[in-house]
């Protein structure tokens, strides 16, 4: 970067020849050139033109932007509840809720009372009759319909009252069984009003001893990242930790990647829908 360069132009028996040449070597002065000085100076301005794209990238984000929110949530390793997932603490209804992040999927599910059959999980189970402001997804509703298209599982019907049930099932045989439900579910600071989720009645498979899992795919409806669009610009980056019990890193929700101090711009990279 930085060096610019004389073309030549000539012939030799009907052959055309180029040939290019630095700038610096056609001066004609005569002068000893401080190359390592040049050098240096090249670099400096290499710098500034590149600190100065830096900046007016970040103003252009910043700026589109403007309006969204962003959220900060400790990101730790699952080795501590017998996972080799990273998981995040988050708060439903006021309640702490440990979670498996999965990127690969979409629907959020925590395990709830009364339970038919659940893994043992640290702590007590999300109870849905002990939340004022919890409430059940009807199966008529359009968030019930679209629930086959975003996970692939056909949304039914349940009986008294008419909720809707889902069935998740997983690569590695896991599974999660039981209702769609919505409730307030704080991501760090940043409250999430109606929040949908799944309220697991049979769940079982290589969870540890978390409370469910956290579904960031990309679907139309039900995944935190297209619930929390309005908040966050439907963005989230992560900086993962080491599996040291005490190492922790970061899921940040929104655009504002500024708490990982990077010398350096995050690179996004665009989710793709299934083929």
């Amino acid at each position: 970067m930085g060096l610019s360069f004389n073309l030549i132009i000539g012939r030799e028996k009907d052959a055309a020849i180029l040939e290019i040449k630095p700038r610096d070597d056609c001066s004609g002065t005569g002068k000893v050139v401080d190359w390592n000085k040049k050098q240096r100076k090249r670099l400096v301005l290499d710098d500034v033109h590149v600190r100065t794209l830096q900046f007016g990238f970040k103003n252009k984000v910043s700026g589109s932007m403007k309006d969204v929110s962003d959220a900060q949530i400790l990101l730790t390793s699952g080795a501590r509840l017998q996972t080799l997932n990273y998981i995040v603490t988050v708060e439903l209804e006021g309640r702490n809720m440990t979670l498996i992040v999965d990127a690969g999927s979409d629907l959020t599910w925590v395990q709830c009372q009364p339970c038919k059959l659940c893994y043992n999980q640290q702590g007590s189970l999300f109870n849905p009759s002990a939340s004022f402001s919890y409430k059940s997804v009807l199966c008529n509703s359009s968030t019930c319909q679209s629930l086959q298209f975003d996970t692939e599982n056909p949304g039914a019907c349940g009986s008294n009252p008419m909720s809707c049930n889902y069935v998740v099932k997983y690569g590695d045989g896991s599974y999660t069984h039981g209702e769609l439900g919505s409730d307030r579910l704080s991501l760090g600071t940043t409250p999430v009003t109606n929040f949908v989720f799944g309220c697991g009645r049979n769940n079982k498979g290589l969870f540890g001893g978390t409370s469910g899992l956290m579904g960031l795919g990309r679907s139309e409806s039900v995944s935190v990242v297209s619930q929390t669009s309005a908040l966050f610009g439907g963005v989230f980056s992560y900086c993962l930790p080491t599996t040291e019990s005490t190492a922790s890193g970061s899921l940040i929700m929104g655009g504002d990647a500024s708490i990982y101090k990077n010398s350096t711009l995050i690179s996004y990279t665009r989710m793709v829908n299934n083929p």
